[in-house]
Parts: structure tokens; sequence; C-alpha cells
């Protein structure tokens, strides 16, 4: 989960993983370990992995889904609604 923290990590740094692991990932684990952390790495794919660039754009689709919504709820002046209410209460 984001942000948890661990008494121990034991982080795998294969050579079979290289293309999984950057940078970002490494420091997770790091950072995530309360008091050890193990790294159990193939000679080299740990400093091999810190240099990679990972400059991936995540594609969350958050700005599609909320003009989907937009299309599907009516955005409602809530002032404007309530001064409709007390008019036709008046009347």
């Amino acid at each position: 989960s984001q942000g948890s923290e661990y008494k121990i990590i034991i982080c795998a740094c294969l050579k079979e993983h290289i293309s999984l692991l950057d940078r970002n990932l490494i420091y997770t684990a790091i950072t995530r370990a309360k008091e050890k952390c193990v790294v159990i790495e193939t000679p080299g794919i740990s400093s091999e992995a810190c240099k990679k660039e990972t400059g991936y754009e995540r594609k969350t689709f958050l700005a599609e889904s909320i003009e989907a919504a937009s299309f599907a709820y009516e955005l409602v002046d809530l002032a404007e609604e309530f001064d409709n209410f007390k008019k036709e209460i008046a009347d």
C-alpha cells in the first residue's frame, strides 16, 4: 500500500527482472523498511536499474472520466435553485 512501512524489507534485484526494475522501485523498497532492507541481487543489476530513465507517463483516464461524468450529470447552482424554491413557496 502507498506509504506503508515494514520492519524488514527483502528486495530481489535479479537479472531476470531488469525490465521491471528502475530507481523508483528500488527507492520505494528501501524507504519502506523501518529497521532493515535486504537487497538480493545479481551483481550490478541494482546499479543498472538505478541508471534507467523512467520517464513513463501514468495513464489514469481521470480527465476522460471527469469529462464523461459531466455529460451524465447536470451541474446545478445551489444558490439559484434555493432562490427559485423560495419564490415558488412565496407564490
